[in-house]
């Protein structure tokens, strides 16, 4: 059986998306109620936070953004371990506006103490703004697509 191109694969990933997107939005436009719209806007959250064929686009201090592929905008790319995870803790630092608690870790002596914040690494990973503000726009349409449907989920009983 032969491999299928890494092209392949993400226009087949993106085409799949977009037309089982249709479909729903095709249903919800045919029932003609408004609650009707939450499961597209579930997908396309999904969709764009977890599964859409993107580049990294992770900032280091050392070598500018990452320009390798990855699928999602919360993942990172293959080449580097760190860029999921510091994609991540960047948009919750974002989030939260650096105001997270610190995390308690376990002393020499037994007794857990307040871990101050670390310097930053030369290789510190952080979101470009463009990719901040699409995954914000992202998130709260999945937050009003899980509340639209809960809705509608409990007016029809």
């Amino acid at each position: 059986m032969a491999r299928v191109p890494e092209y392949k694969k993400r226009l087949y990933i993106a085409l799949g998306f977009w037309i089982v997107f249709l479909v729903l939005c095709k249903i919800a436009w045919d029932s003609g109620r408004f609650s009707d719209w939450g499961p597209p806007l579930m997908a396309l959250g999904v969709y764009e936070l977890w599964v859409a064929p993107t580049r990294c686009k992770a900032r280091t201090t050392r070598k500018g953004l990452c320009k390798h592929p990855c699928y999602g905008l919360l993942k990172g790319c293959r080449h580097q371990v760190s860029h999921g995870p510091g994609k991540r803790a960047d948009l919750f630092r974002a989030l939260t506006a650096g105001r997270s608690q610190a995390i308690t870790a376990p002393s020499a002596d037994g007794t857990a103490a307040l871990k101050s914040q670390p310097t930053p690494d030369p290789d510190t990973v952080t979101v470009d703004i463009a990719q901040r503000l699409v995954i914000f726009f992202t998130v709260v349409g999945g937050i009003a697509g899980v509340v639209q449907t809960i809705f509608a989920a409990v007016s029809m009983h």
